[in-house]
């Protein structure tokens, strides 16, 4: 509901406010799927609350959430609260890449979240960028984790050590006619103290195509795993996909 013209309260299983990629409606995603970074680092829907206001060319976002990620309940008595802002300059659509647009169009965007979980304390923060021009679509976004074993543990953390992951992706893509052709580099490092095969990166390149009114994708594109371990075997892979929205 509305308690203002420009302020917004919204409840239920929602996404966490964090990340532009993450918040980017899976039906606008250039490659239907998002980045290795975006996939690992951001907290995606909980059950909780969104303050959502707008002033001029600001956006705040402020949520709570129960943060076991779970539409029937609550695991734990920990919860996940989460922020973001961001600066919008420009008339066009700063949540989707596809289309060209009149005029230059700038959003940016940071965040910050905090989940006290059954047995780990985690928290991160991120920025990210988006630039329209034209037919181009610029998108960068960075991340960065810290997960934190608590003592009185309840079931197995998934880390036995206080440990820092961050990550990173870039992605420029280019709309021409009824095609979208784009190439995506991120890379994910799950532990900044060790170098081991938990760092791992990805390189997306492809060409979608998109009906008149956007309501049919189909696009073919390869995706060249770059993989830090001596044992890696190759698993580079060549996708297509299909998008058909009602």
């Amino acid at each position: 509901f509305s308690p203002a013209e420009k302020v917004w309260i919204v409840g239920g299983l929602q996404k966490v406010p964090v990340s532009r990629e993450a918040l980017i409606a899976s039906s606008n995603l250039t490659f239907t799927e998002r980045s290795v970074s975006t996939a690992w680092l951001t907290p995606g829907r909980d059950l909780g609350a969104v303050v959502d206001a707008r002033l001029e060319m600001l956006r705040f976002r402020v949520g709570a959430f129960n943060g076991g990620g779970d539409l029937l309940g609550d695991d734990n008595p920990g919860k996940l609260f989460a922020a973001r802002i961001e600066a919008n300059f420009g008339d066009e659509r700063t949540y989707q890449t596809y289309g060209t647009v009149d005029d230059l169009t700038v959003g940016v965007g940071v965040d910050g979240w905090a989940n006290s979980g059954r047995s780990v304390t985690s928290s991160g923060v991120g920025a990210d960028l988006i630039v329209r021009f034209d037919g181009f679509a610029l998108l960068l976004e960075g991340r960065r984790n810290r997960l934190e074993p608590k003592e009185d543990l309840v079931v197995a953390p998934g880390t036995l050590a206080e440990t820092d992951r961050q990550g990173v992706f870039a992605q420029l893509g280019y709309t021409v006619g009824s095609f979208e052709p784009a190439v995506r580099y991120s890379i994910l490092d799950d532990d900044t103290n060790t170098e081991d095969a938990g760092d791992a990166g990805e390189l997306l390149g492809g060409v979608t195509w998109h009906s008149d009114k956007d309501q049919v994708r189909a696009g073919l594109g390869y995706v060249s795993r770059l993989e830090n371990n001596r044992n890696a075997v190759p698993n580079d892979t060549l996708r297509a996909w299909f998008q058909l929205k009602l």
